[in-house]
């Protein structure tokens, strides 16, 4: 990639990144570039806390560059090339052509399978033997509102996907992550966030801030979230580098004559922030567009720089610029929030409401499920199909002894939350199961959601939620009826659950992009 610095032009060459990382200690081939500084192991993703990392370790933007060493100029991954591989991935599915589709691979790729609850992460040699028994029928693949941001030597590209086969069809967001290989632009990781069947509901109505909103950190920074689809009209400078740890995070001042009325009418307002440690008071200041992403290990390798081959660290505002241009799509309208720092409760918050909206009846988790409850739960998960579906596919990939459950193998984890209100009485209980880590061999995880009935002794459960797990799987951190329409609505750190005909869908997430290699 090409960057101007000053005067002078920097030169990232990204050879063969994929996701894997290269050691730092081994001495280059003949002939060959010295390898890049190696990156700390990042963290897998993991459900949102509403808790970022808090500091930027960069070097000042203004330190003096070393001296450049000669280097091979590489053409920059621009935006034609981009769409002009997506379809080039498009065409060859439709028309069957496998081996066209293969070289459009990168050597080091990692891709992301999701089917149901079972989260696979693939290198290039399994994922195109997967997908060549899907060439065997004909397909239809669509992608449409591509989108394209460029940082650090990789492309992000985003897009809806349609997918049709046989009786088959689901429609999802997909994120691929390009990059600059030798045999020329490859795709170096790939995964679709989410699968839903074509012709499902539309979402709802957001619910919006004066009844719920998101509270999240961005650097040193507690903010609300008021809007997450916002007008890119509405900034109203350059990009400010928040944080470059993970999640990096930048945003931009918004141009108070260019907002909508009821968005700056938000200033000064007055907030109840909730979360685990209970609730505080919190007033919102200015307000900004941010952006936040997960980037491409590639990415913070050029940023941070590498002394030893005389390559300076990115200036932090070329930072700010990456992460707003790799979070396209993903920009929300926040307020600064301001609060008694010796208030525990407004540090830990992951939502907030206006102390003006009606009490929505709210549910809080109990410190400890009964045991009776506790059980059943685990029973009503391991009965779902999901959960059967996962259990077929562990037992056809795990070597004896083993235990039992899927659920139980590892590390695995089953998570169990009871919701009740004042009296102490579960009203609604949730369970997740996560296992493995998908890194070329299995990895499991589901949740649901279930109507508490029946005695404490003897609970009946009515299932809320999908059978199988549609997304990212998350628990939930409370329950209300947040619209006042008698219907509740489920809480998570990062994401809103609402009834939507028989069943409980997540119809608000909060959405921080993830490109690096979970492996």
């Amino acid at each position: 990639m090409l960057g101007f610095r000053g005067g002078w032009v920097v030169v990232t060459v990204a050879l063969a990144w994929g996701c894997a990382r290269e050691p730092t200690n081994a001495p280059p081939a003949k002939g060959a570039a010295a390898p890049a500084k190696t990156a700390a192991e990042p963290p897998k993703p993991q459900a949102s806390t509403g808790v970022a990392p808090v500091g930027n370790t960069l070097p000042a933007a203004d330190a003096t560059p070393a001296p450049q060493p000669e280097v091979a100029i590489r053409p920059p991954l621009d935006e034609a090339r981009v769409r002009a591989l997506v379809d080039t991935w498009v065409n060859a599915q439709n028309a069957g052509d496998f081996d066209t589709y293969s070289r459009l691979y990168a050597p080091k790729f990692q891709g992301v399978q999701r089917t149901g609850g079972r989260v696979k992460t693939l290198d290039r040699t399994a994922w195109l033997a997967a997908r060549q028994r899907m060439f065997a029928k004909k397909m239809n693949v669509e992608a449409r509102l591509l989108r394209v941001a460029d940082a650090g030597g990789t492309a992000l590209v985003r897009f809806e996907q349609s997918w049709a086969s046989g009786s088959f069809s689901d429609v999802g967001p997909k994120e691929m992550v390009l990059l600059q290989d030798a045999a020329g632009l490859l795709i170096a990781r790939e995964e679709l966030k989410a699968s839903l069947p074509v012709g499902a509901a539309e979402p709802l109505t957001p619910v919006g801030p004066q009844a719920f909103a998101f509270v999240v950190r961005a650097g040193a920074e507690a903010v609300v979230v008021l809007n997450t689809a916002p007008a890119a009209t509405w900034a109203g400078g350059p990009p400010t580098l928040l944080s470059a740890d993970s999640p990096a995070s930048a945003w931009r001042p918004v141009t108070q004559a260019a907002l909508p009325a009821e968005m700056d009418a938000w200033r000064g307002r007055d907030l109840v922030l909730h979360g685990p440690q209970g609730t505080c008071q919190a007033r919102i200041g200015e307000l900004a567009l941010l952006a936040r992403v997960i980037p491409h290990f590639g990415s913070v390798q050029s940023w941070e720089g590498d002394p030893a081959q005389s390559l300076p660290a990115t200036p932090k505002t070329e930072i700010a610029q990456q992460i707003w241009d790799l979070a396209e799509g993903a920009h929300v309208l926040v307020g600064k929030l301001t609060f008694d720092p010796k208030q525990p409760a407004c540090a830990s918050a992951t939502w907030a409401r206006s102390p003006r909206a009606p009490d929505p009846g709210l549910l809080r988790p109990l410190a400890a499920v009964p045991a009776a409850l506790h059980a059943k739960t685990v029973d009503a998960l391991r009965q779902l199909k999901g959960h059967q579906e996962l259990q077929k596919a562990w037992l056809a990939e795990a070597p004896s002894p083993r235990p039992r459950w899927w659920d139980q193998s590892g590390e695995a984890q089953i998570q169990v939350v009871a919701l009740a209100g004042t009296n102490g009485e579960p009203r609604y209980v949730a369970a997740q199961a996560v296992a493995g880590d998908g890194c070329g061999a299995f990895r499991g995880e589901l949740a649901a959601i279930w109507q508490v009935q029946g005695t404490p002794e003897a609970p009946v459960l009515v299932l809320l939620t999908d059978e199988r797990s549609q997304s990212e799987p998350a628990l939930p951190v409370g329950a209300a009826d947040l619209d006042g329409d008698g219907k509740v609505e489920f809480i998570g750190p990062d994401r809103l659950w609402r009834a939507m005909g028989p069943l409980h869908r997540e119809v608000e997430k909060l959405n921080v992009p993830y490109l690096d290699c979970p492996c």
